[in-house]
């Protein structure tokens, strides 16, 4: 299984409700996706969190590649990524 561990910080002006509602677009574009298991995202203060799991890295790489369609999928990355978005991988070891 692989683990991925996205952090950030909303960008300058953000709405966290739009962020919210982008979320949740992700989640429902990615839960069609072969190897997808479960994601969750989280907060504490300003910092945010995202863990994302796969079957497999084949299944995150292969989603990386494939573009999110939904506008508001695409928002949110750009909501994050404008605040110093970073992503890390990690294999599950059990």
């Amino acid at each position: 299984m692989l683990i991925e561990v996205t952090t950030f910080r909303l960008a300058e002006g953000t709405d966290e409700d739009a962020l919210l509602a982008a979320d949740r677009a992700v989640q429902a574009e990615l839960s069609s996706r072969e190897g997808f298991l479960r994601r969750t995202t989280a907060r504490d203060g300003r910092s945010w969190l995202v863990i994302t799991l796969w079957q497999a890295t084949a299944d995150a790489d292969h989603s990386r590649q494939t573009p999110m369609e939904d506008p508001a999928a695409r928002a949110f990355g750009e909501m994050a990524a404008a605040a110093g978005q970073e992503t890390k991988r990690y294999v599950s070891l059990g």
